[in-house]
């Protein structure tokens, strides 16, 4: 199981304790198998490292596997054959399962990371800065909304980690105003492909709850250049991209 994720990203965003749960797992794998046999490739490249997150901590932590993992930290060159190899360890039928689902997994994991591997917006600015951003524009999303999130989505591909859509409160307009605003303008912040980047990931949702796909982002962004161009509340937008303007 050669190519492991480090997952302890300072971005990773505070878990949830259900998501470790076994009804939490069981209904991963589910998806998986779904997803797998109507080979929707948008679908597992949400949930394949999801899965696979949730397998190895399963493993790490499994009483019966503590000896196995000792110093291998985030499973960085974790090789479990060899090691069975010179050891009487004797893996129960639960962490078998785990090993071949996992061995399967990693192969569409890297297959799906070379098929979307221009599907993160290369965000190119201060960490700090986008922190502060959050700050400034977190009124537009919905309040549950955690700063972690907003990062690890435009800092990161968000298939590596927990994650979940970013729920936008105002109107479709205003976002795509906010998007395009980041990518339009000398010192580009992210991709000037964030329409399809945006909308391929489900990265966020609207109002309703309903992810905005690329042709609804577009529709939008036609919206603000021949409808309207300043769209409501678009001078917070503006005040907030002000520190990320080029000296």
């Amino acid at each position: 199981m050669g190519n492991i994720v480090n997952y302890n990203s300072m971005f990773s965003p505070t878990p949830d304790p259900d998501i470790y749960s076994d009804a939490h797992f069981e209904k991963l794998e589910r998806e998986y198998l779904r997803a797998k046999a109507k080979k929707d490739d948008n679908e597992l490249y949400k949930i394949v490292s999801r899965l696979r997150y949730r397998i190895q901590r399963a493993l790490r932590n499994s009483s019966e596997d503590n000896s196995q993992f000792q110093n291998l930290g985030n499973f960085t060159n974790y090789t479990p054959k060899p090691i069975l190899a010179i050891s009487s360890f004797e893996p129960s039928e639960l962490t078998k399962k785990y090993w071949e689902l996992d061995a399967d997994l990693e192969k569409d994991e890297l297959r799906l990371a070379e098929k979307f591997k221009k599907q993160d917006f290369k965000y190119s600015g201060d960490i700090e800065k986008l922190k502060a951003l959050f700050e400034k524009i977190k009124q537009f999303f919905r309040p549950h909304t955690k700063e972690n999130n907003f990062i690890h989505i435009f800092s990161a591909i968000p298939q590596y980690e927990e994650w979940e859509p970013l729920q936008w409160d105002e109107s479709n307009r205003l976002l795509a105003y906010f998007l395009n605003a980041m990518c339009n303008r000398p010192n580009a912040l992210i991709s000037k492909e964030w329409q399809s980047i945006a909308g391929n990931g489900s990265f966020f949702l609207n109002k309703r709850g309903k992810a905005l796909k690329t042709l609804d982002l577009a529709k939008a962004i036609s919206d603000v250049r021949i409808i309207s161009p300043q769209p409501k509340n678009f001078e917070i937008i503006d005040n907030a991209l002000k520190p990320f303007q080029k000296k």
